[in-house]
């Protein structure tokens, strides 16, 4: 099974988009190591709204059935946003994080 996956994540802090920007460009560079050793994943995007603080992360996941590549996908993302230095929903209560919104999957 293959999937293609987006999930949006409210950046918290007082980040000057600036800021915003160097965040998702680190992001992006850890999802694309994390590509590189592990075949299953595939085409990573990151794209920002610096007005709404809004980062969206995509990949596309390749797994033996839909529990296990959905989850292969979030733990995935989130490996790349904690290798980048950020902060996931209860990960560092004491620093800037990424609260999760939605998470979009379809079958390939």
């Amino acid at each position: 099974m293959t999937i293609s996956c987006e999930w949006e994540f409210h950046v918290t802090g007082p980040d000057p988009s600036i800021a915003l920007q160097a965040k998702g460009d680190r992001v992006m560079s850890c999802l694309l190591d994390l590509e590189s050793a592990d075949p299953r994943l595939a085409d990573s995007a990151v794209s920002l709204d610096a007005g709404t603080k809004v980062m969206t992360v995509g990949l596309v996941v390749a797994g033996t059935d839909y529990e296990e590549t959905v989850a292969h996908a979030l733990n995935s993302i989130r490996t790349a946003i904690h290798a980048a230095g950020g902060a996931t929903q209860d990960w560092d209560a004491a620093g800037t994080g990424l609260e999760p919104q939605g998470f979009r999957v379809a079958a390939m």
